[in-house]
């Protein structure tokens, strides 16, 4: 995710974050769509691992989605400012201690 939103060709950060912020309103029903599509997956994948035993400890999978989506669109506004991959890199990292 982090090459994908510091490609020097491609405006930095998530297109569909950013397009939505911008737009008029009316676009929140197309980005609701898009976070609940989007955490929905995260949360199936959440629960497989959690029935595998590959996530541990008292998170939830909602919650375990909802995190990863709120660190993800950070991550693409802070690209947009021009952080560096560097620090994108530490900041993914810290964010995954708790699936440790």
């Amino acid at each position: 995710m982090i090459e994908t939103v510091t490609q020097s060709e491609m405006l930095r950060g998530a297109l569909d974050l950013n397009a939505g912020i911008a737009c008029a309103p009316g676009c929140e029903k197309i980005l609701a769509g898009w976070r609940e599509r989007h955490e929905q997956a995260l949360t199936t994948r959440f629960a497989e691992a959690r029935r595998t035993g590959d996530l541990k400890g008292s998170l939830l999978p909602e919650a375990a989605a909802g995190y990863l989506l709120s660190v993800s669109a950070g991550i693409a506004i802070r690209a947009k400012g021009g952080e560096t991959r560097a620090v994108l890199q530490q900041i993914a990292h810290i964010a995954c201690i708790p699936f440790r």
